[in-house]
């Protein structure tokens, strides 16, 4: 197929004077360079948009032969059948190319011989005239060349151009004004123009060299100009007969009605000639408008147009393929022929209207554009609007047959379809152009056209019985478009028309039976429909899938599968049900991300159809039907609930035998198929039905209750179920169920664990076993509410735990306690695992020993317990040893045992204990040295913020040479806080001082003995609880009552009663306390008022032994300052006094040198004293040891009671030479350690005033005799 541009070039004469002759061949062939005319930019005053031609061609034709053929007529009328041909034939510019020297020669020759040419051009409407003066070049052999240059060096002198440019004035003024006589004739214009051609411009040369494009600049925009007056004229005068027409549509028919046919003439003029310009866009419009109007005369019956054409549809098998093949040699012929029939009125309603779509094909295989593929979609989507508004006006009529309507329909839709893909394959190479969005849209496109196609087979084979009466083939009339068309929707036959199709159907009908067409003869045969349906199908899908549309392929596939399923091609079937089924799970989740009806129904339909079509070829594999069946039922429940299964509910027959079909191969397969794992399947749903479990009464284990929910429409048997638990994150427990029917909706199940707990569950996974399939579900996700299980402790059962050892010393190797009890079982062959999860932390397992008799072998790795009665506790000792210092200690602790009830039942119990190995008081400690004793003072405080009580601190003097005395260690507990903290004062003494120094030093326990008040209280009510609730059948009240009553206990002040009255007291409870655990709390205030506390108190006692060691001092002086005795001491008054010490060596640990030097100093207050003499000194150890005495005086400078002055005394510093030569001291090198005691540190004496100031003045001045002014200076 040519998509070149059909239309033919617009006629342009020519004539010339005879001297132009030689030149004349090649100015034309200049002209045709310039050839065609492009971008003629037409506007009007009536049209303020400017159109745009983008090419016109132009064909030149000498005026004498044009006249020989009758081309040149006066005038064609706007509806005459041969407009649209002559008006492309018949010239509508005449252009006269003359030569003129000067003005006589105009006068004389050129302007007669312009007015015979103008009176042999017939005077046509709409016909344009250009005079063109052509100067023509010197020849080249001329004298005036020689001094000339350049390209127009040969044209005439100046002298010449002046007398051309007068000459072409003189022809404007003659020709291009219109003379008043001449004003009756068409209106019409003629331009004057001058052409100056080259020296090359020869008749032996006439096309040798290009010409200069400049050349013709004039001529050229001379001729678009007269081609757009044209237009312009044409254009102007067909929609001026147009609205004439238009304006007759009221007219009455008494008055002849409106002519219909004359108006469509008309139109259609107006249509070729927009055509003939190129203006196609305003063409197709026309043609739109025109459509309107046949909709409108046929909806309104305003016009007589003719008979309705029903029996073309047998009869003319042509009638849409030259609507839209663009090959067609006899378009011309077919045009005029179906202008006469109008004009005639033969041309039928279906006649008209496939004239006009086949007008618009046309148009657009016509268009001059870069991207043809858009012209394609365009084609396509006026057909589809065409073919579904003919086709239910076709149905309206209920004259036609219908499954010739349907014929029609088929073959239109795949004739436009041809003619689009032909259209496309010529589209232009532009790489803006080929864009694979406009082939998707193009192919979407088609789509409509394709399934309109489909459609029409689908009703046949439906009549015929060819295809099944189902779903998508029965309900396929929702994808025929409804809206596509407002042009002739809803338009009732008027009864002419009704009359007139009754009287000329049926012989015709009668006539063509059996000879229709491929897809008439393809309806009485079933393999031959099947194979052109096949066709179609396949046809539409490709063009979905070209389009991107997943949708509608499925729904093509849809087709494929079910008729392979109504012909029982089982093997297709199942291959096409099964690829529709994984499609459809992929576009839920892409497109919604969740079930909806819509989907599931595909799904459950598809999945259906897979198993039966698996069922009917006998597959051996049993898996895949397996895998089938869980898809299926896995769509299914999720479109149900356990509601639905209630009575009156409804479920379809086919999904109920689906499923028991599904089930029932479960079993039949059980030892078939391998063990299939299925994770979440929302067959099942799974989760906590309460979230408090209860202990075994007879052994250790607890259970719980499990909620089921089944989807299933039927009881199905289980046979088991698992449901596992984590405690943290090594501990996990599997509770399991035998053999369990569930019924349709919700059950509760109970299952059991055989193993000890008490603590916090929380829900892992639930495995659900049918035969050789497995449920697994996910449930750690839940919400915190459905997915802890509190489970009590059971007093009874075998219970492990790790506690601070209760007592404690500092000069040991730490340890913690192990407690096993072993409750109501009478224990064989138990295995104790301990671990730490630090590294810096190594348990010494294998040294671990026990207060219990019972025989253990200690490893490494754990400690193995031969065996154990019922009812004991044992407790272990596990040393450790740790680098550094440490406060928290997290241990976990595995007991594996069996019982002599159930020797090859395997129990473990398993528990994390946090030890806080943080000392809760704190021990200060002051040395006082005396020279026969050494007194310590010990201060006990508490290290955390709870209250510590402590019962004693005893200091042990065993095994030393040591004798202590205790003056408070025997008081009554006291009661200690972070605040508050206690004195504990001890007198050590020698028990041989002078002949026995030990090397080493010795070694004092203090041993505190002490608990702390929160874990006595608690453990108090404990027991009170105990006594009064038995926690093994109601839990959760035992839990509440101790909350409760731990917060009404530990109300402010708690801690002074209870040290007060040594007793639990309940001063006030809290309003909202339910009445129930109000009630269980009012009943234990007996209990606590005579519970024994002393024994409730024995539990929590704790000790703690701190080795002291006692310190050394080398040298302890005693030293005391004697003022004179029985006399009275007034102010100012010189008083000689003298200081004497002594020291000791009793507390040195080494011997002490002879030589060692002591420095002295006596300090007084600088308010009360003056002291004078030798204060201070320095003297050796030897010197002291007997005694040592210095006498100073001192005067007191205000009355009162002064205190005496105190007396440091302190090793004298090293001496040492520097690199000088001089001497400095070394305070640091001090080796020994000395402490003084001065006697009377703390004593005071009076001194009295002065009696007068004469006196006073008197005492200074024997002050000043004696010279001791001097001493004080000095």
């Amino acid at each position: 197929m040519s998509t070149s541009n059909p239309r033919q070039p617009i006629q342009v004469t020519y004539s010339s004077t005879p001297n132009l002759q030689p030149h004349l061949p090649w100015i034309l062939n200049s002209l045709n360079v310039q050839l065609p005319l492009r971008n003629l930019h037409w506007k009007t005053p009536s049209r303020p948009a400017i159109r745009t031609i983008q090419e016109c061609d132009l064909r030149f034709v000498n005026l004498i032969d044009a006249q020989s053929r009758g081309d040149v007529v006066n005038w064609i009328a706007p509806d005459a059948v041969e407009y649209g041909n002559l008006l492309s034939q018949c010239p509508l510019i005449h252009m006269c190319f003359i030569e003129c020297e000067d003005n006589d020669a105009y006068k004389a020759s050129c302007r007669p011989y312009l007015n015979t040419w103008i009176s042999s051009i017939p005077p046509m409407q709409h016909s344009q005239k250009i005079i063109v003066l052509v100067n023509t070049p010197t020849p080249l052999g001329h004298k005036s060349s020689e001094s000339k240059g350049g390209v127009f060096g040969n044209i005439r002198g100046t002298s010449t151009g002046n007398a051309s440019s007068a000459i072409l004035s003189k022809m404007k003024a003659d020709f291009e004004v219109r003379s008043k006589e001449r004003s009756a004739e068409p209106p019409s214009r003629t331009r004057c123009i001058a052409l100056t051609l080259p020296p090359t411009a020869m008749q032996a040369q006439p096309a040798a060299v290009l010409p200069d494009p400049a050349l013709f600049v004039n001529l050229v925009q001379a001729l678009k100009d007269c081609t757009l007056a044209s237009v312009d004229s044409i254009i102007t005068e067909r929609e001026t007969v147009v609205s004439k027409d238009e304006e007759q549509v009221r007219t009455p028919p008494s008055e002849g009605g409106w002519n219909f046919r004359k108006f469509l003439l008309t139109k259609e003029c107006l249509a070729c000639a927009f055509e003939n310009f190129g203006l196609v866009e305003d063409a197709l419009r026309v043609y739109d408008e025109l459509e309107e109007s046949l909709a409108m005369v046929m909806r309104e019956h305003l016009a007589w147009i003719g008979r309705p054409g029903m029996e073309e549809l047998e009869t003319d098998e042509q009638l849409l393929s030259s609507a839209v093949d663009a090959q067609s040699i006899s378009r011309q012929r077919q045009r005029q022929q179906d202008r006469q029939k109008i004009s005639s009125g033969d041309l039928s309603i279906f006649s008209l209207r496939c004239f006009l779509f086949r007008r618009q094909s046309e148009m657009l295989q016509i268009e001059q554009t870069v991207n043809r593929i858009l012209l394609a979609q365009a084609m396509i989507q006026r057909g589809v609007t065409f073919i579904s508004s003919v086709g239910r006006w076709l149905r309206s009529h209920k004259t036609a047959d219908p499954s010739l309507i349907e014929a029609w329909i088929y073959d239109a839709s795949h004739a436009v379809d041809e003619a689009s893909i032909e259209l496309s394959r010529h589209q232009v190479s532009d790489p803006k152009a080929e864009r694979t969005n406009d082939f998707s849209c193009l192919n979407r496109a088609r789509t409509q056209l394709l399934n309109l196609a489909v459609l029409q087979l689908d009703r046949i084979g439906l009549a015929q019985g060819f295809l099944p009466a189902e779903a998508p083939f029965k309900t396929s009339d929702l994808l025929m478009p409804q809206q596509d068309s407002v042009l002739f929707d809803r338009l009732d036959a008027s009864p002419a028309m009704t009359e007139l199709a009754n009287t000329t159907q049926p012989a015709k009908r009668q006539a063509a039976a059996g000879g229709f067409r491929v897809l008439v003869r393809a309806s009485k045969d079933s393999k031959a429909f099947q194979s052109l349906y096949d066709a179609a199908i396949d046809r539409a899908r490709q063009a979905e899938i070209g389009a991107g549309r997943v949708r509608g392929k499925q729904s093509l596939d849809e087709k494929i599968a079910g008729n392979a399923y109504f012909h029982e091609q089982w093997q297709l079937a199942y291959e096409t049900y099964l690829d529709l089924a994984q499609q459809y799970k992929a576009d839920e989740a892409r497109m919604t991300g969740s079930i909806n009806a819509k989907w599931a129904s595909l799904r459950l339909h598809a999945l259906s159809r897979a198993l039966d079509c698996h069922a009917r070829l006998n597959l051996p594999n049993a898996r895949t039907y397996s895998v089938l069946g869980l898809e299926y039922l896995k769509v299914y429940a999720e479109c149900v609930d356990a509601v639905s299964f209630r009575p009156g509910s409804h479920i379809s027959d086919v999904q109920k035998d689906t499923v028991n079909k599904i089930v029932q191969s479960w079993e039949e397969n059980a030892n078939v198929t391998a063990e299939m794992e299925i994770m979440d399947h929302p067959l099942f749903s799974v989760a906590l039905a309460d979230e408090h479990a209860r202990s075994l009464s007879c052994e250790d284990g607890f259970a719980c209750a499990i909620s089921i929910d089944n989807f299933l429409p039927m009881e199905i048997t289980l046979s088991s179920l698992r449901i596992s638990f984590s405690a943290g994150e090594f501990q996990q427990f599997d509770l399991k169920a035998d053999s369990t029917v569930l019924r349709p909706g919700a059950n509760i199940v109970q299952v059991t664990s055989r193993m000890p707990f008490a603590g916090v569950l929380r829900i892992e996974s639930a495995t659900l076993f049918k035969d050789r399939l497995a449920f697994e579900y996910s449930l750690g996700n839940q919400g915190d509410r459905n997915a802890v299980l509190q489970v009590p402790r059971d007093p009874l059962a075998v219970q492990v735990t790790a506690r601070v050892a209760r007592n404690t010393s500092l000069d040991s190797e730490p340890y913690f306690d192990v407690l096993l009890q072993s409750g109501r079982n009478a224990i064989s062959n138990a295995v104790i695992s301990v671990a730490c999860s630090r590294k810096d932390i190594r348990l010494r397992t294998h040294v671990a020993r026990t207060d219990a008799d019972l025989d253990i072998v200690a490893s490494r790795q754990h400690i193995q317990l031969a065996s154990m009665p019922k009812d004991r506790t044992a407790r272990l000792s596990i040393p450790y040893a740790c680098a550094t210092r440490i406060d928290l200690l997290d241990i976990n602790i595995s007991v594996e045992y069996s019982t002599d009830g159930e020797p090859n039942l395997r129990r473990v119990r398993r528990e994390t204990c946090a030890l806080n190995l943080a000392l809760p008081i704190a021990v200060n400690v002051q040395d006082f040295f005396r020279p026969d004793c050494l007194v310590s003072k010990f201060t006990v405080s508490s290290a955390t913020p709870q209250a510590v009580k402590v019962m004693s601190a005893n200091l042990s003097d065993s095994n030393t040479d040591c004798a202590v005395q205790s003056f408070n260690a025997t008081l009554c507990p006291t009661y200690i806080t972070a605040d508050k903290a206690i004195p504990y004062l001890f007198k050590i003494s020698r028990k041989n001082s002078v002949a026995f120094k030990p090397s080493v030093a010795t070694v004092l326990k203090l041993i505190i003995t002490y608990s702390i008040v929160g874990e006595e209280l608690e453990g108090i009510v404990q027991r009170a609880i105990q006594d009064s609730i038995d926690d093994t059948k109601d839990p959760v009240l035992a839990r509440m009552v101790r909350e409760y009553l731990m917060r009404a206990v530990l109300q402010e002040g708690w801690l002074a009663r209870y040290v007060a009255g040594n007793k639990i007291e309940l001063p006030s409870l809290a309003p909202d306390i339910p009445a129930h655990i109000l009630a269980e709390i009012k009943k234990l205030e007996p209990i606590l008022a005579n519970l024994d506390l002393i024994s409730a108190q024995a539990d929590s006692v704790r000790t703690l032994t701190v080795p002291v060691e006692i310190p050394s001092m080398q040298a302890i002086f005693t030293s005391q300052i004697a003022f004179p005795s029985n006399l009275p001491f007034i102010v100012g008054k010189p008083i000689k006094v003298e200081m004497s010490t002594r020291s000791s060596e009793n507390w040195a640990r080494d011997e002490v040198p002879d030589d060692a030097q002591v420095i002295y100093d006596i300090l007084a207050e600088k308010e009360s004293w003056l002291v004078t003499g030798k204060k201070r000194g320095n003297f050796t150890i030897a010197a002291s040891r007997d005694g040592l005495a210095v006498s100073v005086t001192l005067i007191p400078l205000r009355h009162g009671l002064l205190p005496y002055p105190s007396v440091v005394i302190q090793p004298a510093p090293s001496v040492t030479p520097d690199f000088s030569g001089e001497q400095r001291l070394d305070q640091a090198d001090a080796p020994l350690s000395f402490e003084n005691h001065q006697i009377d540190a703390a004593s005071q004496i009076r001194i009295h005033p002065v009696p007068s100031r004469q006196a006073l003045m008197r005492v200074v001045h024997e002050v000043n005799d004696e010279g001791i002014g001097e001493g004080i200076a000095a």
